[in-house]
């Protein structure tokens, strides 16, 4: 039987998604999405902005969230064939520089360190020692690792202590804690392996201590290996975008990522069971004694309305303030929820981002690739520090994308002279938020001690600052028994599997991830 009613919390990427995956699967059920802010799609922005330079006037698209997308995550490609945007999108081949060239800028140098691209590149990169050090003893490492004990509460391990165990603590240290402050914005101490990078952690075994060299020799060859399915729900829906992405290494949407966001909105607006309501809080939750409906009060006095089915994309502490202010809504006909376990457990990062636009130079302000990645201090000896605000640029600064090289077709030039140059665009991603914006002057320092041009950075046109606090779930050592805990207690009688909790703090924080937990909880409610 369909569910009676349906209401989704929050109106961010998950919500979006999974509105639109429930609505197609109960066409005639009634569901509201309820978003607190007056606008969809959460830490998704784009921003086109026009500016002009000595005559060349161009319109440039900036992103303060997430910008590419990987051509292997099926949930976004089946939004983008059941939405109709094959026209938007844009890919970046695997032969382009963005594709080819990354870079780091490891603590305590100057420039750019290029990190391999090919197997022969290895052999002349100036990390050659970490990467052939770390995988050629990593067989070794592996049996010898064994023996060592797994947190004997989550059997899980942190990303530093995984890497570390494989490959050697300066790998972990300069590569794995860049590849963590590129995804979360994290320190890899903190990081749980097995649901910050599952499918490096299978490549290890399911306890994560087999070899994961032994794994990759595997693949090169075609012999058995275990494989990582990551849980979904079902045959996709792909057209003929999977075929779109056959070359690519990344791919965007030629008005940015918000553009998905908002083809969501138009459609879901479109259908008649559909109700989208912006600018409202829900102050309360309880279950009816009667009927078994949940009721819900949202921040307009004396307004209550009941669903026979929840689905949670708010943050899980949004969620837990929630559940405990409703305790004292209790009555003779009213049941207050029980307290649900672990939606305090993990912390948060916040980013300050910082959009940059240049005028034409002669000279590149940068190398041509993707960008660099920042990793951990030697020195930062405490993994869970958090005031990263109060700290000095330099120590923040954990990634630069060099969007001019990976996206440049998002950009539109409105005059004929763009002969005399292309505006470069770069973006910022500084950890922590500061009581201040950070200083533009500071930041060219920052810029010009990593990218070392030939010639002096010029004054940017424009700089954009965008604050991002507590965007990003931290998924600690455990996570993934928590979370299951947590899916558990879901089905006792209060719950009765019709309140359910998705979001990037539950299944994944990358959109492929956010958009496949929307997927998933309509194929459970159809199965109930």
């Amino acid at each position: 039987m369909p569910p009676k009613s349906i209401l989704v919390l929050g109106g961010g990427l998950s919500g979006l998604s999974a509105t639109f995956h429930l609505a197609r699967r109960f066409p005639a059920t009634p569901i509201t999405l309820l978003e607190k802010s007056n606008r969809l799609g959460g830490w998704v922005r784009s921003e086109r902005v026009e500016v002009e330079h000595s005559g060349t006037r161009a319109s440039v698209l900036l992103e303060s969230g997430p910008r590419t997308l990987r051509p292997n995550g099926k949930s976004v490609l089946e939004l983008i064939n059941l939405l109709g945007l094959h026209d938007s999108v844009i890919t970046v081949p695997k032969s382009a520089p963005a594709a080819k060239h990354r870079f780091l800028h490891i603590p305590g140098t100057h420039g750019l360190t290029p990190l391999p691209h090919s197997i022969p590149s290895v052999f002349t990169s100036p990390i050659r020692n970490v990467l052939l050090g770390g995988a050629l003893g990593e067989p070794i490492r592996a049996l010898r690792n064994r023996k060592l004990p797994l947190n004997q509460d989550y059997d899980d391990m942190s990303f530093d202590t995984f890497l570390t165990y494989h490959f050697g603590s300066t790998f972990a240290r300069v590569l794995g804690s860049a590849l963590a402050h590129g995804v979360y914005a994290a320190d890899s101490r903190l990081l749980s392996s097995r649901a910050a990078f599952p499918s490096v952690w299978n490549m290890a075994g399911e306890d994560g201590r087999g070899s994961v060299a032994k794994y990759i020799f595997r693949d090169m060859f075609g012999l058995p290996k275990s494989e990582f399915v990551p849980m979904s729900a079902g045959a996709y829906e792909l057209g003929d975008v999977g075929g779109m992405m056959k070359s690519a290494s990344v791919f965007s949407l030629r008005d940015g990522l918000e553009s998905l966001m908002g083809a969501l909105e138009k459609d879901l607006g479109s259908m008649k069971n559909v109700e989208l309501v912006r600018s409202k809080s829900v102050v309360g939750l309880v279950k009816d004694n009667v009927s078994g409906d949940f009721m819900i009060m949202d921040d307009t006095v004396g307004d209550v309305r009941s669903f026979s089915h929840v689905a949670s994309t708010v943050p899980l502490a949004v969620l837990d303030k929630l559940l405990q202010s409703s305790r004292t809504l209790a009555s003779t006909d009213r049941v207050a929820p029980p307290q649900l376990p672990h939606l305090m457990a993990n912390p948060t990062s916040s980013v300050t981002v910082v959009n940059f636009i240049f005028p034409p130079t002669k000279a590149l302000i940068h190398p041509e690739g993707f960008g660099y990645l920042v990793p951990r201090k030697d020195n930062l000896s405490d993994p869970h520090f958090s005031d990263y605000g109060a700290l000095p640029l330099e120590d923040r600064l954990i990634g630069v994308v060099f969007d001019s090289c990976a996206l440049s077709s998002q950009d539109k030039y409105l005059t004929d002279n763009q002969k005399k140059g292309a505006f470069t665009k770069l973006t910022l991603m500084l950890k922590g938020v500061s009581s201040s914006v950070p200083e533009e002057e500071d930041l060219l320092k920052l810029l010009s001690k990593h990218l070392l041009p030939r010639e002096p950075i010029p004054k940017p046109i424009l700089m954009r600052v965008n604050i991002h606090s507590n965007c990003i779930p931290i998924p600690g050592v455990g996570h993934v028994q928590r979370i299951a805990e947590l899916q558990k207690s879901l089905e006792d009688e209060f719950w009765g599997g019709r309140f359910t909790v998705l979001g990037a703090g539950v299944g994944g924080v990358s959109v492929p991830d956010c958009v496949e937990q929307g997927r998933i909880v309509a194929s459970r409610w159809s199965s109930q």
